[in-house]
Protein backbone atom coordinates (compact mmCIF):
# COMPACT_ATOMS: atom_id res chain seq x y z
CA UNK A 1 0.00 0.00 0.00
CA UNK A 2 1.03 3.44 -0.93
CA UNK A 3 -0.37 6.98 -0.78
CA UNK A 4 -0.43 7.10 -4.50
CA UNK A 5 -2.18 3.58 -4.58
CA UNK A 6 -5.39 5.43 -2.95
CA UNK A 7 -8.25 8.09 -4.14
CA UNK A 8 -7.85 11.58 -2.19
CA UNK A 9 -11.37 11.35 -0.86
CA UNK A 10 -11.83 15.65 -0.63
CA UNK A 11 -15.08 15.15 -2.63
CA UNK A 12 -16.74 12.31 -0.71
CA UNK A 13 -19.55 13.81 1.31
CA UNK A 14 -20.45 10.83 3.91
CA UNK A 15 -19.71 7.23 4.44
CA UNK A 16 -22.51 5.85 2.02
CA UNK A 17 -20.37 7.31 -1.11
CA UNK A 18 -16.77 5.60 0.52
CA UNK A 19 -18.60 2.45 0.47
CA UNK A 20 -20.05 2.88 -3.08
CA UNK A 21 -16.15 3.44 -3.81
CA UNK A 22 -15.04 0.66 -1.89
CA UNK A 23 -17.44 -1.85 -4.01
CA UNK A 24 -15.44 -0.42 -7.28
CA UNK A 25 -12.53 -1.79 -5.98
CA UNK A 26 -10.93 1.55 -5.07
CA UNK A 27 -8.49 1.97 -2.44
CA UNK A 28 -9.44 5.59 -0.63
CA UNK A 29 -7.52 7.53 1.59
CA UNK A 30 -9.28 10.05 4.33
CA UNK A 31 -8.06 13.03 5.81
CA UNK A 32 -8.94 14.82 9.11
CA UNK A 33 -11.19 12.44 10.47
CA UNK A 34 -11.48 12.02 14.77
CA UNK A 35 -11.50 9.09 16.51
CA UNK A 36 -15.33 8.70 16.46
CA UNK A 37 -15.62 9.46 12.69
CA UNK A 38 -13.48 6.59 12.14
CA UNK A 39 -15.40 4.24 14.43
CA UNK A 40 -18.97 5.52 12.85
CA UNK A 41 -16.78 4.43 9.17
CA UNK A 42 -15.52 0.65 10.76
CA UNK A 43 -18.79 -0.11 12.13
CA UNK A 44 -20.74 1.11 8.82
CA UNK A 45 -19.08 -0.98 6.41
CA UNK A 46 -20.54 -3.99 5.67
CA UNK A 47 -18.89 -7.18 5.50
CA UNK A 48 -15.49 -8.25 7.66
CA UNK A 49 -13.41 -5.25 8.73
CA UNK A 50 -9.70 -5.75 9.43
CA UNK A 51 -8.47 -2.48 11.39
CA UNK A 52 -4.60 -2.03 11.78
CA UNK A 53 -4.20 0.36 14.59
CA UNK A 54 -0.95 2.62 15.77
CA UNK A 55 -0.97 0.89 19.16
CA UNK A 56 -2.04 -1.68 21.25
CA UNK A 57 -3.65 1.46 23.15
CA UNK A 58 -5.81 2.68 19.91
CA UNK A 59 -6.28 -1.13 19.02
CA UNK A 60 -8.63 -1.75 22.43
CA UNK A 61 -10.55 1.37 22.56
CA UNK A 62 -11.42 0.33 18.63
CA UNK A 63 -12.61 -3.06 20.29
CA UNK A 64 -14.42 -2.11 23.20
CA UNK A 65 -16.11 0.89 21.63
CA UNK A 66 -17.55 -0.93 18.78
CA UNK A 67 -18.27 -4.12 20.61
CA UNK A 68 -20.72 -1.61 23.14
CA UNK A 69 -22.36 -1.32 19.49
CA UNK A 70 -23.12 -5.05 18.81
CA UNK A 71 -20.12 -5.58 17.08
CA UNK A 72 -18.15 -9.16 17.39
CA UNK A 73 -14.50 -7.85 17.62
CA UNK A 74 -11.57 -9.27 18.55
CA UNK A 75 -7.98 -8.22 18.81
CA UNK A 76 -4.96 -10.10 16.96
CA UNK A 77 -2.39 -9.72 19.26
CA UNK A 78 1.58 -10.14 18.20
CA UNK A 79 2.98 -13.28 18.88
CA UNK A 80 5.68 -14.52 21.42
CA UNK A 81 9.42 -13.34 20.48
CA UNK A 82 10.74 -16.28 18.08
CA UNK A 83 14.65 -14.90 19.04
CA UNK A 84 14.51 -15.97 22.76
CA UNK A 85 15.03 -19.67 22.86
CA UNK A 86 13.02 -21.15 25.72
CA UNK A 87 12.23 -25.04 27.00
CA UNK A 88 8.43 -23.32 27.82
CA UNK A 89 6.51 -20.47 27.61
CA UNK A 90 2.88 -19.48 28.34
CA UNK A 91 0.76 -20.42 25.33
CA UNK A 92 -2.06 -17.99 26.39
CA UNK A 93 -0.95 -15.21 23.64
CA UNK A 94 -0.57 -18.05 21.01
CA UNK A 95 -3.93 -19.85 22.23
CA UNK A 96 -5.39 -15.85 21.72
CA UNK A 97 -4.28 -15.56 18.22
CA UNK A 98 -4.94 -18.98 16.76
CA UNK A 99 -8.65 -18.49 18.35
CA UNK A 100 -9.19 -15.08 16.60
CA UNK A 101 -7.58 -16.75 13.04
CA UNK A 102 -9.70 -19.48 13.18
CA UNK A 103 -12.59 -17.18 13.86
CA UNK A 104 -11.53 -15.85 10.67
CA UNK A 105 -12.18 -18.17 9.08
CA UNK A 106 -15.58 -19.62 10.21
CA UNK A 107 -16.69 -15.71 9.71
CA UNK A 108 -17.64 -15.79 13.35
CA UNK A 109 -16.21 -11.72 13.40
CA UNK A 110 -16.85 -8.67 12.12
CA UNK A 111 -14.21 -6.88 12.88
CA UNK A 112 -10.98 -7.17 13.90
CA UNK A 113 -8.61 -4.80 15.35
CA UNK A 114 -4.25 -5.57 15.24
CA UNK A 115 -1.13 -3.65 15.56
CA UNK A 116 1.84 -3.36 13.58
CA UNK A 117 4.07 -5.72 16.00
CA UNK A 118 1.62 -8.47 14.65
CA UNK A 119 1.39 -7.69 11.38
CA UNK A 120 5.38 -8.86 11.31
CA UNK A 121 4.67 -12.19 12.62
CA UNK A 122 4.09 -15.36 10.43
CA UNK A 123 1.15 -17.51 10.84
CA UNK A 124 0.09 -20.92 9.92
CA UNK A 125 -1.42 -21.11 6.23
CA UNK A 126 -5.49 -21.26 6.37
CA UNK A 127 -5.75 -24.24 4.32
CA UNK A 128 -3.22 -26.07 7.20
CA UNK A 129 -5.10 -24.19 10.21
CA UNK A 130 -8.34 -25.88 8.47
CA UNK A 131 -6.58 -29.34 8.10
CA UNK A 132 -5.56 -28.98 11.65
CA UNK A 133 -8.74 -28.08 13.09
CA UNK A 134 -10.94 -31.14 14.29
CA UNK A 135 -15.23 -30.98 14.25
CA UNK A 136 -16.36 -33.39 16.92
CA UNK A 137 -19.88 -35.07 16.69
CA UNK A 138 -21.91 -37.41 18.41
CA UNK A 139 -21.10 -39.95 15.84
CA UNK A 140 -18.34 -42.99 15.12
CA UNK A 141 -14.70 -41.83 15.89
CA UNK A 142 -11.62 -43.93 16.58
CA UNK A 143 -9.91 -42.80 19.77
CA UNK A 144 -6.74 -43.13 18.49
CA UNK A 145 -6.43 -41.37 15.74
CA UNK A 146 -8.15 -38.35 17.42
CA UNK A 147 -5.38 -38.63 19.59
CA UNK A 148 -2.94 -38.57 17.02
CA UNK A 149 -4.83 -35.20 15.52
CA UNK A 150 -4.45 -33.73 18.67
CA UNK A 151 -0.90 -34.22 19.29
CA UNK A 152 0.01 -32.87 15.44
CA UNK A 153 -2.18 -29.93 16.27
CA UNK A 154 -0.11 -29.10 19.49
CA UNK A 155 -1.63 -30.29 22.15
CA UNK A 156 -0.28 -32.23 25.20
CA UNK A 157 -1.79 -34.85 26.93
CA UNK A 158 -1.69 -35.04 30.67
CA UNK A 159 -3.44 -37.19 33.40
CA UNK A 160 -5.70 -34.37 34.50
CA UNK A 161 -6.94 -31.43 31.96
CA UNK A 162 -6.56 -27.98 33.73
CA UNK A 163 -5.31 -25.46 31.03
CA UNK A 164 -6.32 -25.08 27.31
CA UNK A 165 -4.40 -27.11 24.59
CA UNK A 166 -4.32 -30.20 26.73
CA UNK A 167 -6.34 -33.57 26.83
CA UNK A 168 -6.67 -36.61 29.23
CA UNK A 169 -7.94 -40.08 28.52
CA UNK A 170 -9.17 -42.45 31.40
CA UNK A 171 -11.17 -45.80 30.10
CA UNK A 172 -14.03 -44.31 28.01
CA UNK A 173 -13.76 -40.86 29.34
CA UNK A 174 -11.86 -38.52 27.11
CA UNK A 175 -11.51 -34.98 28.52
CA UNK A 176 -9.91 -32.12 26.61
CA UNK A 177 -9.87 -28.47 26.02
CA UNK A 178 -10.06 -26.89 23.15
CA UNK A 179 -8.26 -23.35 23.00
CA UNK A 180 -11.40 -22.04 21.09
CA UNK A 181 -13.24 -22.40 24.03
CA UNK A 182 -13.40 -20.97 27.60
CA UNK A 183 -14.45 -24.41 29.73
CA UNK A 184 -12.99 -28.22 28.71
CA UNK A 185 -15.18 -30.65 27.20
CA UNK A 186 -15.78 -34.09 28.03
CA UNK A 187 -16.25 -37.17 25.46
CA UNK A 188 -17.63 -39.83 26.45
CA UNK A 189 -17.29 -43.10 24.22
CA UNK A 190 -19.30 -46.15 24.19
CA UNK A 191 -16.44 -48.74 21.79
CA UNK A 192 -15.77 -46.20 18.88
CA UNK A 193 -18.94 -44.05 19.19
CA UNK A 194 -18.87 -40.63 20.94
CA UNK A 195 -22.29 -40.41 22.85
CA UNK A 196 -22.09 -37.74 24.67
CA UNK A 197 -20.29 -33.79 24.37
CA UNK A 198 -20.71 -31.53 27.16
CA UNK A 199 -18.61 -29.11 28.84
CA UNK A 200 -17.07 -29.51 32.60
CA UNK A 201 -15.97 -27.44 35.22
CA UNK A 202 -12.21 -28.07 36.07
CA UNK A 203 -12.43 -27.51 39.52
CA UNK A 204 -15.30 -29.75 40.16
CA UNK A 205 -14.63 -32.26 37.17
CA UNK A 206 -18.87 -32.39 36.64
CA UNK A 207 -20.24 -31.86 33.56
CA UNK A 208 -22.28 -29.04 32.69
CA UNK A 209 -24.40 -28.10 29.69
CA UNK A 210 -24.80 -30.83 26.77
CA UNK A 211 -22.94 -30.09 23.67
CA UNK A 212 -24.31 -31.54 19.81
CA UNK A 213 -20.52 -30.97 18.65
CA UNK A 214 -17.42 -28.52 19.11
CA UNK A 215 -15.21 -27.07 16.95
CA UNK A 216 -11.17 -27.70 17.78
CA UNK A 217 -8.79 -25.01 17.11
CA UNK A 218 -4.99 -26.09 16.34
CA UNK A 219 -2.82 -25.45 19.56
CA UNK A 220 -0.14 -24.77 17.90
CA UNK A 221 0.92 -22.50 15.15
CA UNK A 222 3.97 -24.20 13.69
CA UNK A 223 1.59 -25.85 11.57
CA UNK A 224 4.00 -27.36 8.89
CA UNK A 225 4.25 -30.73 6.86
CA UNK A 226 6.63 -33.54 8.33
CA UNK A 227 9.09 -32.95 5.45
CA UNK A 228 9.21 -29.40 6.02
CA UNK A 229 10.24 -29.97 9.80
CA UNK A 230 12.47 -33.36 8.74
CA UNK A 231 14.43 -30.41 6.78
CA UNK A 232 15.11 -28.03 9.86
CA UNK A 233 17.79 -29.73 11.43
CA UNK A 234 19.85 -29.52 8.11
CA UNK A 235 18.82 -26.23 7.83
CA UNK A 236 19.98 -25.42 11.32
CA UNK A 237 23.25 -27.45 11.13
CA UNK A 238 24.11 -25.56 7.85
CA UNK A 239 23.73 -22.29 9.41
CA UNK A 240 26.27 -23.19 12.47
CA UNK A 241 28.98 -23.26 9.76
CA UNK A 242 31.64 -20.60 9.80
CA UNK A 243 30.90 -19.16 13.40
CA UNK A 244 33.23 -17.40 15.77
CA UNK A 245 33.65 -20.28 18.23
CA UNK A 246 32.53 -18.05 21.19
CA UNK A 247 28.55 -18.18 19.50
CA UNK A 248 29.19 -21.61 18.43
CA UNK A 249 29.18 -22.92 21.25
CA UNK A 250 25.99 -21.71 23.10
CA UNK A 251 24.34 -21.88 19.45
CA UNK A 252 25.39 -25.63 19.52
CA UNK A 253 23.77 -26.17 23.16
CA UNK A 254 20.24 -24.53 21.44
CA UNK A 255 20.06 -26.20 17.96
CA UNK A 256 21.18 -29.30 19.86
CA UNK A 257 17.96 -29.25 22.21
CA UNK A 258 15.67 -27.78 19.69
CA UNK A 259 16.73 -31.02 17.11
CA UNK A 260 16.33 -33.28 19.80
CA UNK A 261 12.79 -31.77 20.75
CA UNK A 262 11.62 -32.12 16.70
CA UNK A 263 12.95 -35.65 16.64
CA UNK A 264 10.39 -36.06 19.63
CA UNK A 265 7.67 -34.95 18.16
CA UNK A 266 7.30 -31.70 19.77
CA UNK A 267 7.10 -29.08 16.77
CA UNK A 268 5.90 -26.11 19.02
CA UNK A 269 9.17 -23.92 18.94
CA UNK A 270 9.02 -20.30 17.74
CA UNK A 271 12.30 -20.36 17.39
CA UNK A 272 12.29 -22.47 14.26
CA UNK A 273 10.12 -19.80 12.81
CA UNK A 274 12.96 -18.52 9.98
CA UNK A 275 13.30 -22.44 9.07
CA UNK A 276 9.54 -23.05 7.99
CA UNK A 277 8.85 -19.92 7.11
CA UNK A 278 8.31 -20.68 3.55
CA UNK A 279 5.55 -22.94 4.41
CA UNK A 280 3.73 -20.38 6.89
CA UNK A 281 1.51 -17.26 5.66
CA UNK A 282 0.70 -13.76 6.76
CA UNK A 283 -2.49 -12.66 8.41
CA UNK A 284 -3.92 -11.25 5.27
CA UNK A 285 -3.90 -14.73 3.53
CA UNK A 286 -6.85 -14.76 5.82
CA UNK A 287 -8.61 -11.46 4.43
CA UNK A 288 -10.40 -12.82 1.94
CA UNK A 289 -13.27 -10.23 1.93
CA UNK A 290 -14.37 -7.34 3.27
CA UNK A 291 -12.42 -3.76 3.74
CA UNK A 292 -8.83 -3.26 5.67
CA UNK A 293 -8.53 -0.17 7.58
CA UNK A 294 -4.97 1.77 8.06
CA UNK A 295 -5.46 4.10 11.08
CA UNK A 296 -3.40 6.47 10.61
CA UNK A 297 -0.83 5.90 8.09
CA UNK A 298 2.34 7.57 8.56
CA UNK A 299 2.20 6.67 11.95
CA UNK A 300 2.10 2.99 10.90
CA UNK A 301 4.48 3.26 8.75
CA UNK A 302 7.23 4.72 10.73
CA UNK A 303 6.13 2.41 13.57
CA UNK A 304 6.69 -0.53 11.06
CA UNK A 305 10.71 0.92 10.04
CA UNK A 306 11.91 1.20 13.99
CA UNK A 307 10.14 -2.23 14.77
CA UNK A 308 12.40 -3.90 11.63
CA UNK A 309 15.22 -1.87 12.66
CA UNK A 310 14.77 -2.64 16.04
CA UNK A 311 14.55 -6.48 14.85
CA UNK A 312 17.76 -6.24 12.61
CA UNK A 313 19.99 -4.68 15.52
CA UNK A 314 18.54 -7.54 18.13
CA UNK A 315 19.53 -9.78 15.38
CA UNK A 316 22.97 -8.99 15.05
CA UNK A 317 23.58 -8.75 18.94
CA UNK A 318 22.09 -12.47 19.75
CA UNK A 319 24.22 -13.89 16.53
CA UNK A 320 27.54 -12.44 18.25
CA UNK A 321 25.89 -14.24 21.45
CA UNK A 322 25.23 -17.44 19.91
CA UNK A 323 21.19 -17.21 20.72
CA UNK A 324 19.82 -17.27 16.96
CA UNK A 325 21.44 -18.07 14.07
CA UNK A 326 22.16 -15.76 10.56
CA UNK A 327 18.76 -17.32 9.62
CA UNK A 328 16.38 -15.34 12.14
CA UNK A 329 17.12 -12.17 10.35
CA UNK A 330 13.64 -13.37 8.23
CA UNK A 331 11.76 -14.21 11.26
CA UNK A 332 9.73 -11.43 10.26
CA UNK A 333 7.63 -10.89 7.45
CA UNK A 334 9.31 -8.78 4.63
CA UNK A 335 8.14 -4.99 4.23
CA UNK A 336 7.16 -5.44 0.94
CA UNK A 337 4.24 -8.26 1.60
CA UNK A 338 2.53 -6.21 4.94
CA UNK A 339 0.59 -4.34 2.56
CA UNK A 340 -0.43 -6.86 0.30
CA UNK A 341 -3.81 -6.93 1.25
CA UNK A 342 -6.28 -8.56 -1.63
CA UNK A 343 -9.13 -6.46 -0.75
CA UNK A 344 -10.44 -2.68 -0.70
CA UNK A 345 -8.33 -0.37 1.66
CA UNK A 346 -9.16 2.85 3.75
CA UNK A 347 -6.21 4.97 4.95
CA UNK A 348 -7.33 7.26 7.93
CA UNK A 349 -4.48 9.93 7.08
Amino acid sequence: MHVNDFLKAENIKDTREVVTELNKGRNISLFGLGFSAKLHLAGYLPGFTFYVAPDISVAGKVRDALTRCGKRVEILPEREDCLIYSKSYSKDRTHTRLAVLGKMLDGELDLVVTTPSALLNYVPSPDRFLRSSTLIERQEMDEYALMDRLVSAGYKRVDRVEAKGEFSVRGDIFDLFPINENAPVRLEFFGDEITDIRHFDVETMRGTDTLDHVAVYPATEMLCSTQCFDAVSKKINTSLKNLEASSAIRKQEITEEVITRLEGGDTDLPWITPFVRHELSTVFDYVKTGTVLYDECKQINDTMTRLYEEHFSRCKSLIRSGEVTTEHAFAVVPKEVIYKASVPCVAFQ
